[in-house]
């Protein structure tokens, strides 16, 4: 079964692609050489104008040149016109002479060699304005100009983030001792400090006054028999121990004596 369209032949639009290609080729070529060639027509104006402009700066120059000859070649005329009168070599035009009549007109000099350039003409109507030039090179920086007065001070702006801080600068010098402030409230008393080591003895004081005498303390025990005691008896009268017994037949008091008699 046949259908109704048949399906597009893929050489034909391979050959339709290939045809598309070659004229957008040959489009972009000829923009291409129309570019180029409106360049070059623009540096060949620029070129012109330049060489024009060289030209009318040369001829201004040389018709500055010309008046100034000009103008020094008639001033070493006139000077040796006037220092020829005084030496009495040749007479002024309508200037008497030494008589008071003037003199005979003289004869024609010879020709003179060929005088310098003219000037210039009158320069002629300006006429319609070129093309304009391709930008020239940047110039140099100029000079920085005075500075402008001062503007009135805007408006505070927000504070900015904190930035890092920087290296510590340099100890700077000891200022002067300032004066003494007042003295402050006194602060709260602080905490016990430790013990300090204890220092050397002081000098020793002078004696106090003897301070009132005490109550009488209690008896102490007796004390233990002590050694005898030296012979303080007279001659012919032994020293003699002797117990003695007191009220209480418990206590016993040891007497020493120097026996002097004994009764019977």
């Amino acid at each position: 079964m046949s259908s109704g369209s048949s399906a597009p032949d893929p050489v034909d639009h391979l050959r339709q692609v290939e045809a598309g290609s070659l004229r957008y080729a040959r489009t972009r070529l000829l923009g291409t050489w129309l570019a180029l060639a409106l360049l070059a027509i623009l540096v060949a104006l620029a070129l012109a104008l330049e060489i024009r402009n060289a030209a009318r700066i040369d001829d201004q120059a040389q018709l500055a040149a010309s008046r100034a000859q000009t103008t020094g070649n008639v001033g070493v005329s006139r000077s040796h016109d006037i220092v020829s009168y005084m030496r009495g070599q040749r007479g002024l035009a309508g200037v008497p002479g030494a008589d008071g009549k003037p003199g005979t007109p003289g004869l024609p000099g010879s020709r003179g060699s060929l005088g310098p350039r003219g000037p210039r003409g009158p320069q002629g109507p300006q006429g319609n304005q070129g093309q304009s030039g391709q930008a020239g090179a940047v110039g140099a920086t100029g000079r920085t100009g005075p500075a402008g007065t001062a503007g009135d001070q805007g408006k505070q702006g927000d504070t900015g983030v904190d930035g890092a801080a920087g290296a510590q600068g340099d100890k700077g010098q000891t200022g002067a001792k300032g004066d003494t402030g007042a003295q402050g409230e006194t602060g709260a008393t602080g905490a016990p400090g430790a013990e300090g080591a204890i220092g050397p003895p002081g000098p020793q004081g002078p004696p106090g006054t003897d301070g009132a005498p005490g109550p009488a303390g209690a008896d102490g025990a007796a004390g233990a028999q002590g050694p005898p005691g030296p012979n303080a008896c007279p001659d012919g009268s032994p020293l003699t121990q002797i117990d003695v017994h007191a009220r209480n037949p418990e206590a016993t008091a040891t007497l020493l004596v120097c026996v002097v008699a004994v009764v019977p």
